[in-house]
Parts: structure tokens; C-alpha cells; sequence
């Protein structure tokens, strides 16, 4: 029997008619039978690891812009002296997936991917550090410099340094 049973099959009947129709039927005993199916599964699962390595490794996140932000556009052919951001804020109104819809302050619309979008920061959205009893945790002190709260831990031991006799 041939490799594969519908391919390159010859069957030779004799019979009374010469144009009968004769149907070869492939069971799933015959190995044959749900090769395509699991090579098609074996690629999928391929494509998806490959796919989350390249994720992994490219550092690629999901975007955190949603519909109602403020966002800046990128620049699609920046000059030399021109930024690559534009300096006009738009509003995103519709969102699926990776396409967004935004609009300007004066009513035109724009439709670009998320990657070519900028989200503005407004007070509202910037929140306040909370407060952490941590040891470890950095700590405003009055003068405005960032500071390592004082631990109880022995320093490091330094070496002592004696000056030469001429500058004693």
C-alpha cells in the first residue's frame, strides 16, 4: 500500500461497466490518516513559542492608552530640526487593538497605531507615592535630597590612612 492512500492510488476492478465510480475510503486505522492534522497543530504551537520569544526579547508590552487620553502623534517624516513628536495634543475615541482613532482640539481626525502615539501625563492621572515603613525604602528628608534612612548595621570597615612625615 502507497505511503499515503489517496495519493497515487491505482485500483484495477473489473466489472461489467467502464464508468463506474469507485470510492476509496481511508479509516483512521491507516497511519496516514491525521498526519496533516498534527503536523497543522505542531506549526501552530510553534508559531505561538516563537512568537512570545520574540515578545520576550524585543521587550514589548501592552499599552497602557486607553479611550479618553490625552496623547501627542508621532512626526511620520521628522526633519532634520523637527521633533519626532508633534506638539498638538489629541484625544483617542475609539480604540481596537493596535489601531486608534484620535482627534484634534480643532475636529480632525487621525488613524495611527499605538506605537506611533505618546501618552500625556495630566495631574489627575499621576499619583502620589505611597508612604512604605520599609527600612530599605528611600526617603524624602527636609531639604529636598534623597536620602538612605540610617540603619543600625556595623559600616564597612575602611582602611586608616596615615600622612607622609613632610605634612605632619
Amino acid at each position: 500500500m502507497p505511503e499515503r492512500a489517496w495519493q497515487d492510488l491505482a485500483i484495477d476492478f473489473f466489472s461489467a461497466k467502464e464508468c463506474a465510480t469507485f470510492l476509496v475510503i481511508v479509516d483512521y486505522y491507516n497511519p496516514s490518516w491525521n498526519r496533516d492534522k498534527d503536523t497543522k497543530d505542531i506549526d501552530a504551537i510553534r508559531k505561538i513559542k516563537g512568537k512570545i520569544y520574540a515578545d520576550k526579547k524585543r521587550g514589548s508590552k501592552i499599552s497602557d492608552i486607553s479611550e479618553g487620553d490625552i496623547v501627542r502623534i508621532r512626526n511620520y517624516e521628522p526633519g532634520k530640526i523637527e521633533p519626532k513628536w508633534s506638539k498638538e495634543n489629541f484625544k483617542v475615541i475609539k480604540k481596537v487593538g493596535n489601531d486608534t482613532l484620535v482627534v484634534s482640539d480643532q475636529g480632525v481626525r487621525y488613524r495611527r497605531p499605538v506605537a506611533h502615539l505618546s501618552k500625556i501625563q495630566t495631574s489627575s492621572s499621576i499619583q502620589e507615592p505611597t508612604k512604605n515603613n520599609d527600612t530599605n525604602a528611600r526617603v524624602k528628608d527636609r531639604k529636598g535630597k534623597i536620602g538612605i534612612p540610617d540603619t543600625d548595621e556595623a559600616k564597612r570597615p575602611k582602611r586608616g590612612h596615615k600622612l607622609p612625615v613632610r605634612y605632619q
